[in-house]
């Protein structure tokens, strides 16, 4: 699927425990411009850009969106234990709210990097929840990265900053779809492609917008300012 983006603006796992079955592939999850994954071989396409988000950097209210993730974990990714589940889900919506990211959407790109494993290794040697490259270690403060709260607190970091990278974006479909685009290839490889990618980052791309939206209307649905009371879990 290709998409048109940014014509004024020209820049934005089922996991098996022990490693994803859909590794990151040319992922370079990189604060810093060091080593870019080239594509040069791979026919790239402006990223298509998705609806509107608005809530995208706008945190709702913590428990809401703790019990709407916690559902979404619960249901579609069974094999992660219970009190596992709910440490992750904690700990992502503390440092989604810290980092003024909407948590559903950091939840979303978990869903898709891990599956909510946090032994997970891709065979790239990305590590954990958010699947960390080492290189990344010192600048996202961690030390061990399939601690739940560590690796939750780098992967927020990081896709903060990769947010920031196109904060010249208005459009959020646009600004989230070049935001998890560089969190996949990297912020260089993003820059110097001017915004466009290849089949792979799209569908990457997608998979976590398709998320993303669900829980959105899953969040709608059960917290609706309808609702005198929210349900219990």
């Amino acid at each position: 699927m290709t998409l048109t983006l940014l014509s004024a603006v020209a820049l934005l796992a089922v996991v098996l425990f022990g490693q994803p079955s859909s590794p990151p592939g040319e992922k370079n999850v990189a604060l810093t411009d060091a080593p870019v994954t080239t594509v040069s071989s791979v026919q790239t396409a402006p990223l298509q850009p998705k609806g509107e988000y608005p809530s995208l950097e706008f945190p709702s209210d913590k428990d809401a969106d703790y019990q709407v993730i916690l559902a979404f974990v619960q249901k579609t990714h069974k094999k992660i234990p219970e009190d596992e589940a709910a440490d992750i889900v904690r700990h992502l919506v503390e440092y989604a709210h810290q980092n003024q990211v909407d948590p559903k959407f950091a939840a979303a790109l978990m869903a898709r990097e891990s599956s909510f494993n946090k032994r997970a290794i891709s065979a790239t040697g990305a590590k954990g929840l958010g699947q960390i490259k080492d290189f990344n270690f010192p600048a996202l403060n961690i030390t061990d990265p399939f601690d739940i709260e560590q690796n939750v607190g780098g992967t927020l970091s990081y896709l903060k900053a990769m947010l920031n990278e196109w904060s010249a974006v208005t459009a959020t479909g646009e600004k989230a779809g070049l935001a998890l685009s560089s969190y996949f290839r990297g912020i260089g490889a993003m820059r110097r492609d001017g915004g466009q990618v290849d089949e792979k980052t799209q569908r990457y791309v997608d998979d976590i917008l398709s998320d993303y939206e669900s829980l959105l209307t899953q969040r709608e649905v059960l917290y609706s300012p309808m609702a005198s009371t929210p349900p219990e879990n």
